[in-house]
């Protein structure tokens, strides 16, 4: 049987797959903001495509330079500090994943690419107020800078609560988009065209989480470790 869990009432279905892929329209908005937080912490697997400029989550106030985020393009992770305005970078190879942990403390950043090539900066985003948004960034509620290429999953921590255990899925109407473990909530796009996606799995849950555990073992998988919990029920669809 094919993957997935359902609801008891209305029988929504949604199958976990391996990514989400957006085209530079697509993007997702989450009900968070980084204003105030002072202990965050947030691991995101992407990839990029090789093509443009594109965010892959971000917050801005409007006409600020303070931007909460992190961002690809020109064969570059970007994320912004302040103590010179600087722009950290690493240097990526377009079609490859990477595994990114955006570490902010009390008026500090530090980022960590694949478990290494930390850097580290001065950044004041808890001034930053409004949404956080996924493979678009928010600023100042307009959406800009979509990425083109591939999301594998997305968590955020507030001190080490887990509020969002964002995993890609496909809803059984065939709308993609991110399911929230944490939650039971359903995000999809909220831009302009569609979100693509890898394929459905043909196996049980059981034998899902067997494997799953395995690959976090071999391969320090951050973004699949938590799917041994995604036989749900009475799962809240925030459908669009």
């Amino acid at each position: 049987s094919l993957i997935g869990w359902s609801r008891s009432k209305e029988q929504v279905t949604y199958y976990p797959v391996e990514y989400i892929e957006s085209h530079g329209s697509e993007y997702i908005e989450i009900p968070w903001s980084p204003y105030g937080k002072d202990n965050v912490t947030i691991e995101v697997g992407v990839s990029w495509n090789g093509s443009g400029w594109g965010v892959v989550f971000g917050a801005a106030n409007y006409g600020d330079t303070i931007w909460f985020n992190e961002a690809i393009g020109s064969n570059r992770l970007w994320h912004h500090v302040c103590n010179s305005g600087n722009i950290c970078q690493y240097a990526i190879s377009k079609d490859t994943r990477y595994d990114i942990t955006y570490r902010y403390t009390k008026n500090k950043l530090k980022v960590s690419v694949d478990g290494f090539a930390d850097t580290e900066g001065n950044l004041n985003g808890n001034v930053v107020d409004y949404n956080l948004g996924i493979l678009k960034g928010n600023y100042g509620n307009d959406y800009r800078s979509g990425l083109d290429g591939k999301l594998y999953g997305f968590k955020l921590y507030e001190g080490e609560y887990l509020l969002f255990d964002l995993i890609p899925v496909k809803r059984e109407d065939g709308v993609y988009g991110l399911y929230n473990l944490v939650k039971d909530e359903f995000y999809g796009n909220k831009g302009s065209g569609n979100f693509t996606g890898g394929e459905i799995g043909e196996s049980s849950i059981s034998s899902i989480v067997t494997s799953e555990t395995k690959l976090l073992s071999e391969n320090n998988n951050i973004l699949l470790k938590t799917c041994n919990t995604i036989n749900k029920s009475n799962i809240v669809d925030s459908k669009i």
